[in-house]
């Protein structure tokens, strides 16, 4: 959760640590936080009458990118966090009340939760405040976001209205997959303005007024819109066939549905701070559905590059198909690089970036989407000799191949005799 206003409601929750939050300093900021309706229960259910006895606390300290994952598993032996504090690190004991620690030294800090009482379970609110000189409510890493979105989303105004040009200017070519990409472009242009426009709020005061929630939705449609239309290409739907065979009808049921339980999983890892009951299993659940679908639409790209390649070897249009070969092949290349830089190439890159230049990652992320996008549109323009859109003179044997019986493309003439119906394709 990016707001720096933000809540934590824990609720029984018997984990002996966890990491709540974490936030990049410039000298001179402030985390501020209130323990409020604190509980502490032990195993056998009874109340503890005086909570400020437990062995528990708030551990805030400096620390490097992975020092999170490593605490986490060297403290889940059963050694204790509030053993070992070192002596720059700030501990706050579970209580309620408020508390201020002011950062001197700037640098990316993270707040862990330690209860060193293994028979007990607490219960608390926790409001949690964090700012930068300014007041900046924004990480430092994060400062410049709202420029970068705003920026960027510039950029894909930009590839729309280039994109809708070449509709308008080839009406006669323009096909269902067109629009599809269209509409691509248009949900990736408005999530990345309301990105824009959350992260000014929240760096203004904290939060984002509702404004995440235009950026939710815009996401949830553009990342299912996304993956349809890579899918209906790889298909070679709308390109050299009109429909959609069995298998990849198939294809579609899973894709989509996976997109929105991604997207589902997605909006609640946002809406949840880090220390969140449940927040590592929806994280973990995300990154594998993501993987699930960017595995998912390779298979039609491969199973077109089959079919143009047997098509090629016993056609007589074996020019035609071995040019839309090489594009679907070259296409194929796109989609993995595009999937290996996103989901890979990024995570490693945002994980050694230093705290101040966190933008950098996304700012990278956004033009090698921009860059992927605009070179599909390249591919798949709507003009004239284009091979992907060649399908006026496609064959019996093509569609045959595709999924449509050589008897569904007989007419009956005049004179009834049965023609083969070329206007099928």
């Amino acid at each position: 959760m990016h707001a720096k206003i933000s809540e934590l409601d824990i609720e029984k929750d018997p984990r002996r640590l966890f990491a709540i939050e974490s936030f990049g300093f410039l000298t001179g900021g402030k985390h501020q936080m209130e323990v409020k309706n604190l509980e502490v229960e032990y195993t056998g259910g009874e109340p503890k009458t005086k909570p400020s006895k437990i062995n528990a606390g708030f551990i805030f300290k400096r620390s490097t990118p992975d020092a999170t994952a490593q605490m986490e598993e060297s403290y889940s032996e059963g050694l204790c966090m509030l053993d070992s504090k070192s002596p720059e690190d700030f501990f706050v004991p579970l209580e309620d009340g408020p508390s201020e620690v002011d950062i001197s030294t700037e640098g990316e800090y993270r707040l862990f939760f330690s209860n060193c009482d293994a028979d007990t379970a607490v219960s608390y609110q926790l409001m949690i405040t964090q700012f930068n000189p300014g007041p900046c409510y924004l990480s430092a890493g994060e400062s410049p976001l709202p420029s970068v979105y705003g920026f960027v989303s510039m950029f894909w105004l930009g590839l729309l209205c280039a994109w809708a040009y070449q509709l308008t200017s080839h009406r006669q070519n323009v096909r269902g997959i067109h629009y599809m990409m269209a509409l691509v472009v248009l949900c990736k242009f408005l999530s990345d303005f309301f990105d824009a426009v959350k992260f000014h709020m929240m760096k203004v005061d904290g939060t984002a007024h509702g404004w995440n929630w235009a950026y939710y939705i815009f996401t949830f449609l553009k990342g299912i819109v996304m993956f349809t239309t890579i899918l209906l290409i790889g298909t070679g739907w709308s390109l050299f066939k009109p429909f959609l065979t069995e298998k990849d009808k198939r294809i579609v049921a899973v894709v989509i549905p996976l997109q929105i339980l991604t997207n589902i999983a997605m909006i609640y890892v946002e809406e949840h701070v880090r220390g969140s009951q449940g927040w590592l299993t929806w994280r973990d659940l995300l990154h594998l559905m993501d993987i699930a679908c960017c595995c998912a639409i390779l298979f039609p790209i491969v199973w077109s590059i089959k079919h143009l390649r047997d098509a090629a070897s016993t056609d007589g249009k074996a020019g035609r198909n071995l040019e839309r070969l090489r594009l679907f092949r070259q296409f194929y290349i796109m989609v993995v690089s595009y999937i290996y830089f996103t989901r890979i190439v990024m995570f490693l890159l945002e994980a050694t970036l230093p705290f101040k230049l966190t933008w950098l990652g996304t700012l990278i992320y956004e033009f090698a989407a921009l860059s992927f996008y605009a070179m599909t549109g390249y591919r798949f323009q709507p003009v004239e000799n284009n091979p992907y859109l060649m399908v006026n003179d496609s064959d019996d044997e093509d569609d045959t191949e595709a999924g449509i019986p050589s008897a569904a493309l007989e007419v009956e003439a005049p004179s009834g005799e049965k023609v083969s119906d070329k206007s099928a394709n």
